[in-house]
């Protein structure tokens, strides 16, 4: 009569006992593996946005220094203009002066 199990290969129950240890193993070295490039990956992506983010400082740092010097240079003109204005207004009433 059959009874619904299987003979026991007691060798091969061993040699599977035996290998698990090292499959254990073996999975929890893949699984650091995989943490370790994780982290490497997110440190490159940290590294990435620093350089972005200095990239972006130095740019804004950059054109904030050339507006500046724009506006300088727009109020120095400026300044020149209104001296010339006043020159040739004071010498225009001095040659009406001398007449």
């Amino acid at each position: 009569m059959y009874s619904g199990l299987l003979p026991v290969n007691s060798a091969g129950a061993a040699a599977a006992a035996a290998d698990a240890p090292d499959a254990a193993a073996a999975d929890a070295a893949a699984a650091a593996a995989a943490d370790a490039a994780a982290a490497d990956t997110a440190a490159a992506a940290d590294a990435a946005a620093a350089d972005t983010a200095a990239a972006a400082d130095t740019t804004a740092a950059a054109d904030a220094a050339a507006a500046a010097d724009a506006n300088a240079a727009a109020a120095a003109a400026a300044a020149e203009g209104s001296r010339d204005d006043r020159g040739d207004t004071q010498n225009e009433e001095e040659t009406r002066n001398k007449k």
